[in-house]
């Protein structure tokens, strides 16, 4: 549960710090669907959670991930990178991978999770792996404003 809320709070600094409406809505989105994740991780609805971490939300990233990549490639035509990632361009793009980071190590517990007592919504999981990738996306589009890339 700790993790979860560190990735929140991430999320909530790098939400302050970013100036995008689309992208703040996109953060908030996380935290909130965040919760949903905790709750069922956890057990903290009845037997049948009122929500769930769902086909629904996982397509959300994956459109959104895409839509990312597509900005990130326009600009790579003019601007060129190598494959390095250093984080720490900017204040918000620092912010993102920090989250990124925490991102997957929430991934890493629920995985363990699952193994020792069957952690049952492999949505989760899913849910998860894909948070990371569109947080990188989202650092690399942020990285990509001062000229840089990842």
């Amino acid at each position: 549960m700790g993790t979860i809320d560190e990735l929140s709070s991430f999320l909530g600094m790098a939400k302050r710090l970013i100036k995008n409406k689309k992208d703040k809505s996109i953060l908030e989105r996380i935290q909130n669907d965040l919760f949903i994740v905790g709750r069922q991780i956890f057990g903290l609805d009845s037997r049948k959670p009122k929500q769930k971490t769902s086909s629904q939300s996982i397509r959300y990233l994956e459109n959104t991930i895409k839509k990312l990549e597509d900005k990130i490639r326009k600009l790579e035509k003019q601007y060129p990178f190598s494959n390095f990632v250093l984080a720490g361009d900017n204040l918000p793009s620092a912010v993102l991978h920090a989250s990124r980071t925490v991102a997957r190590r929430l991934e890493r517990r629920a995985v363990a999770l699952r193994n020792k007592r069957g952690l049952k919504d492999e949505d989760i999981l899913v849910y998860l792996d894909k948070l990371s990738d569109l947080l990188f996306s989202l650092a690399c589009r942020y990285n990509s404003k001062n000229l840089r890339r990842c």
